[in-house]
């Protein structure tokens, strides 16, 4: 499904039609507001991890492994000079 952003609004309607999602998606999603930025990073890549889960359950066949960097994976910062 297509999901663009004028229709966050919409988030709980949207997950219910979803075939398969994380648990209590769009809660989660909205939460993501409602606390600071290492609690949002850290609940986002959850929701990440857990949809990848659903990805090799649901399409098997999907290509996940070409992930340029998988959730959790830091960079490191470019130098200052």
């Amino acid at each position: 499904m297509y999901f663009s952003p004028f229709q966050l609004k919409r988030t709980h309607r949207f997950a219910a039609r979803l075939n398969a999602s994380p648990t209590r998606l769009a809660d989660r999603l909205e939460a993501l507001f409602d606390v600071g930025t290492d609690e949002a990073v850290a609940q986002a890549e959850q929701l990440v991890i857990e949809t990848l889960d659903v990805v090799r359950t649901e399409l098997p066949a999907a290509d996940i492994g070409v992930l340029r960097h998988q959730p959790g994976e830091r960079q490191a910062p470019w130098p200052i000079t």
